[in-house]
């Protein structure tokens, strides 16, 4: 069998058991049962009371791949089909199962117990007040992480990805820092400047909002930074901003800036985060900017167009799998965290993910990519 060969009747074969000749699927297919692991950018969970049921590629926002290697462009129609065998399930369960919860709801008396009535009233009793209470965001940073990783260590051919960041003059309000933010966006897509980006905000020192973005291409900052600086001007003129609009004048505004080293002549290098040598530099990155981030929001903590959350980062593996490819060796077995419940055991990895890992993720995103784009 060809390596992440595809099958009639089996699908998108997971290339973690790329060397199982046609004959064995049957077997294969069994295996998946049993997904008890799951393999992510951080390491690998065992789960100990349950198993993967659905899903066997996660963490794309729009496609999934079933446990029985079928890829589905629209994640939406897998779970609903999931959905109607959960609602079957129950349908044909015994009685008594109603029975017994119901019973486990008496006293020691023999009397039922009114907790639940007693629930409906707090219900019924709640504070107004907490309908009313602002929503608050935070940034995830797991998720965040895991998309930038899978960007830069699954995306197939040349790879790019550098980090802008976009500062405004103190006393910006931050309901404005957004709508600044999303003009600016715009402009850049209307110029064909950007299509993909994740962005993270965070606050300075003095309060003020800034924003922290990865995009996949390059952008010359002189240029992007003179958009910002006409958008600014241009609200400011309009009363929406407090500002004069002699701080926006040319040359006067340099908050757009990208990540970067400067070279022996004192000139700015910026710097690619894709490439391999740099993946210390996206680390450390991410650990300054995303991993310390422990603000709240008003409006949105981070958002990412659909290029990053379509990726998938990680992957559910049966305990014959998991030997397979060997990934249970690059485990940090000393550093092992277990539930207090039992529920499951996480191993984080010793070092970065190995490239393995990342390698049986790349075809199946190249997959769904390369289907994307064809449409």
């Amino acid at each position: 069998m060809k390596k992440y060969a595809t099958y009639k009747k089996s699908g998108w074969v997971t290339p973690f058991v790329s060397d199982i000749s046609a004959k064995e699927l049957p077997q294969f297919q069994e295996l998946r049962g049993n997904l008890t692991r799951i393999a992510s950018p951080a390491g690998i969970t065992y789960l100990t009371k349950s198993s993967v049921k659905s899903s066997v590629y996660l963490g794309s926002k729009y496609h999934a791949v079933d446990i029985n290697g079928i890829p589905w462009v629209k994640k939406t129609e897998l779970k609903k089909i999931t959905a109607g065998e959960k609602r079957l399930k129950k349908k044909l369960a015994p009685v008594e199962t109603g029975a017994a919860n119901f019973f486990n709801n008496a006293n020691e008396t023999g009397q039922i117990s009114d907790n639940l009535s007693t629930e409906k009233s707090q219900l019924q009793t709640v504070s107004p007040e907490l309908s009313t209470k602002k929503r608050l965001y935070r940034v995830k940073k797991s998720l965040v992480r895991n998309r930038l990783l899978a960007y830069t260590n699954t995306k197939k051919g040349s790879k790019c990805l550098y980090f802008f960041t976009v500062t405004f003059p103190v006393g910006m309000p931050e309901n404005m820092g957004y709508r600044v933010l999303n003009t600016w966006f715009t402009s850049l897509r209307k110029q064909r400047l950007l299509q993909e980006y994740l962005w993270v905000a965070e606050r300075q020192k003095n309060g003020t909002i800034h924003f922290h973005i990865a995009v996949p291409t390059f952008m010359r900052v002189w240029h992007i930074n003179g958009i910002m600086r006409k958008i600014l001007l241009g609200y400011t003129v309009r009363k929406e901003l407090p500002f004069s609009p002699a701080q926006f004048a040319k040359g006067r505004y340099n908050g757009v800036d990208i990540a970067g080293h400067k070279d022996a002549a004192g000139h700015k290098i910026p710097t690619n985060f894709a490439h391999k040598k740099k993946s210390g530099s996206l680390a450390n990155y991410l650990t300054k900017y995303v991993t310390k981030n422990n603000e709240t929001f008003e409006h949105l903590a981070w958002h990412n167009s659909r290029g990053f959350s379509q990726l998938f980062f990680s992957v559910a593996l049966s305990k014959e799998q998991m030997q397979a490819s060997g990934l249970w060796k690059k485990l940090y077995w000393e550093k092992k965290f277990e539930h207090p419940n039992g529920l499951f055991v996480f191993v984080p990895w010793f070092g970065n993910a190995p490239p393995i890992f990342w390698q049986g993720l790349a075809p199946v995103n190249d997959f769904f990519q390369s289907l994307i784009s064809s449409q």
